[in-house]
């Protein structure tokens, strides 16, 4: 699970619980587990794991007690060991596999490939220190090792704006009773996007269209409330071209019946009707993992920063 993405998951399959309380059960042990400094709620995890693996096969059947499971009860002596599970996971390295093995281009020599294109791509950084060589070819030689640029993106105020993103040239009824709302002016045009970048995490609207397997809208902002980006603008109503979020804002409650040991998770009622309203995309603090068990939906806050896979 990482955060820098947030992901959708729906009610479990035929001969599973359709009460969510017993995954959520297992979601602060691991959230303790997961957060940035180790503290005492380490021992309490292991309960809760403990509790969640006994309780796992009477309800999913024995079938489902699988090695993963056998080793939750291990993740509180290795958090104790070694630090948050963060700091010790093996998303890195099967990480650094999947980029060995884009190197490998034939059935032969797989070996001599890898060990020779590894050590040409770690010898560019010093072949532009130690020769004296022209700056487009240094350029090139930046351009091979650096990270990808951004085709089209524009800047303001801190945030990336991605992509081209189109003109919307008048403001509906509605739209402008949500500015007034908000206490913002109303501008005569947006510049409406589909995709952002806010404090080095992504976030995208209802209206990105392209195919993907997380789900990037739902945030937590300012107040400790929660929602879903329906559309991010560029306003002209302010010398700073203010950006701008339609945000789709929840009615958040939290459980009684979890409240007591899972407070990073609130429960949203009548989550498909939600209130309206325009907000500055500098009011977004975090995104959350949205949970969906049918009619009834969850939103969990991402216990670090760290992780990217």
């Amino acid at each position: 699970m990482s955060s820098g993405t947030s992901v959708n998951v729906e009610s479990p399959g035929p001969g599973f619980s359709n009460d969510p309380l017993h995954m959520l059960g297992s979601n602060p042990d691991l959230n303790f587990n997961l957060c940035d400094f180790v503290t005492q709620d380490v021992n309490n995890a292991d309960i809760l794991l403990l509790e969640f693996v006994v309780k796992l096969q009477s309800l999913y059947g024995e079938a489902n007690m699988t090695s993963n499971v056998h080793l939750l009860l291990h993740l509180a002596k290795s958090v104790k060991l070694w630090g948050p599970l963060w700091a010790h996971s093996a998303f890195v390295f099967e990480s650094g596999n999947g980029k060995l093995l884009q190197l490998v281009k034939g059935t032969k020599g797989v070996a001599k490939q890898v060990v020779n294109k590894f050590l040409l791509y770690k010898a560019i950084p010093l072949f532009k220190e130690i020769h004296n060589i022209k700056t487009s070819i240094a350029e090139f030689c930046t351009k091979l090792t650096d990270y990808p640029k951004l085709q089209a993106s524009d800047k303001s105020n801190g945030i990336t704006l991605l992509g081209p993103g189109y003109v919307q040239s008048s403001l509906g009824q509605e739209e402008q009773t949500l500015f007034r709302e908000a206490g913002k002016e109303i501008p005569s045009t947006l510049v409406v996007y589909s995709r952002m970048v806010v404090n080095g995490q992504k976030y995208e609207s209802k209206g990105y269209t392209r195919p993907v397997k997380t789900n990037n809208r739902i945030v937590e902002v300012t107040g400790q409330r929660m929602g879903e980006i329906i559309k991010i603008a560029r306003s002209n109503a302010t010398i700073e071209n203010e950006i701008i979020i339609f945000l789709k804002m929840f009615d958040i409650e939290q459980r009684q019946d979890i409240a007591g040991s899972v407070s990073h998770i609130t429960m949203c009622s009548e989550y498909k009707r939600a209130r309206l309203v325009v907000l500055s995309a500098t009011d977004i603090v975090c995104k959350c993992i949205f949970i969906c068990f049918g009619q009834t939906a969850y939103i969990c806050k991402f216990p670090n920063v760290y992780e990217r896979d």
